[in-house]
């Protein structure tokens, strides 16, 4: 996961905790971030115009004789070990929890340099991965680069009058096609053989993220301005195959399960709802809606790889993880 305050945390869904933090990742505020096909590396790109590769390699162990509650994680912050020592100082009580992890952190820093920096030229608003080719990645500006991590230049730089691009998808079975959403209201896809953008469609609204099918080739889902979710042919754009409806406010994140029969968005009405594809009505209402009292704005939503979790990242700074399905128990056999 990645915030506004720069930093890039990688967690173990098994634990529920963090098991690599680094809250000087970036600059500023970092927009994106995704796993390569070499599932050890990982990109991440920010405002301040760099992409950077991660060594995914879990460097921060928890030790489970000191263990401490999900919520505590002040002595894994740079500068807040200081912190607990003047609690301990002051003389308020117990020990603190956070003092037993404050030697978790390695004290060498380099675990905490990236394996690669590629400066940009503006600031980056998305980035993703070539599915088949693990050197290969795509950003987002005023254009899609497309960028080889063997390079220090993009080797291709595609653009249809666009203000700002929000999204870019990589398309996971035809791995030459990408689709991109912009600021403009619009929606594109390019082909990297012909080097040029190929179909562009204008909608009523903005659309802030895009996710392709995972079985479907030419399926796609916009999640759009107007509390409405859109799913399209590629083939037939000039009308929706579907209108997925239920949120209230603007839809900002949308993705497939792996079995490509659901989809999860996230929206400013603080709720996740999740669309069954295969009720009869191709998703047009959720089947399903979470929220909880403190979940703000959700910017993020995302599968999991067995499609039996859904992650959703919201405005008050916590990533959650729900059941696919409510009613599934989670418990041992």
């Amino acid at each position: 996961s990645c915030a506004a305050d720069g930093s890039v945390i990688l967690w173990n869904l098994v634990t529920k905790e963090p098991s690599w933090i680094n809250y000087k990742a970036h600059n500023r505020f970092v927009r994106d971030c995704v796993f390569t096909l070499d599932e050890s590396l990982f990109l991440s790109c920010s405002d301040d115009a760099t992409v950077k590769l991660w060594r995914a390699n879990p460097l921060v162990q928890r030790d489970e004789t000191n263990r401490i509650d999900d919520y505590d994680f002040r002595s894994r912050i740079f500068g807040m070990e200081a912190e607990a020592s003047k609690e301990k100082e002051s003389g308020k009580g117990k020990k603190k929890k956070s003092e037993i992890l404050a030697s978790a952190l390695p004290n060498n820093t380099n675990f905490y340099d990236p394996v690669q920096i590629y400066m940009g030229t503006r600031p980056l608003t998305s980035i993703d991965a070539h599915w088949r080719d693990s050197n290969i990645f795509y950003v987002s500006n005023d254009a899609i680069e497309l960028w080889d991590c063997n390079r220090s230049t993009p080797m291709q730089r595609l653009s249809w009058g666009i203000d700002s691009v929000l999204k870019v998808k990589a398309n996971p079975i035809e791995t030459n096609l990408m689709i991109s959403t912009g600021s403009d209201r619009s929606v594109v896809i390019y082909d990297v053989r012909l080097h040029t953008p190929v179909r562009k469609m204008i909608l009523s609204h903005r659309s802030n993220a895009v996710a392709w099918n995972p079985v479907e080739a030419f399926s796609f889902t916009l999640a759009n301005d107007d509390h409405n979710l859109y799913t399209y042919d590629m083939r037939a754009m000039h009308g929706a195959k579907s209108v997925h409806h239920d949120h209230v406010r603007a839809v900002m994140a949308v993705d497939y399960s792996p079995t490509g029969q659901e989809i999860v968005s996230g929206s400013y009405d603080h709720t996740v709802r999740i669309y069954n594809l295969r009720d009869g009505n191709y998703g047009h209402r959720s089947r399903d809606v979470y929220h909880s009292k403190r979940m703000q704005k959700v910017f993020g939503v995302a599968f999991s790889a067995d499609a039996q979790m859904i992650l959703s990242a919201s405005d008050d700074g916590d990533v959650r993880m729900w059941k696919a399905n409510s009613s599934q128990p989670t418990k041992a056999l």
